[in-house]
């Protein structure tokens, strides 16, 4: 269930919040963007490579011996 209140409300503004649900309306109106152009399907390609996360990336670096099982 959604949770509608809170018994211990904040006072402060949500910065980070906010900040990662703009940045993600920017990149998919950017993604839009490349889509209307007349190379869309290639450079929304492109741009997905240069910027996409791929997970085997990001782990590469780790160590088969310092993973911890899950």
């Amino acid at each position: 269930m959604i949770p509608l209140r809170d018994a211990n409300p904040v006072h402060r503004t949500p910065v980070v919040t906010i900040a990662i649900i703009v940045a993600c309306i920017v990149a998919f109106a950017y993604r839009l963007g490349l889509d209307s152009t007349a190379g869309g399907s290639a450079e929304g390609d492109a741009f997905f490579e240069q910027y996409g996360l791929i997970p085997a990336h990001l782990t590469s670096g780790v160590s088969a011996s310092r993973r911890s099982p899950c």
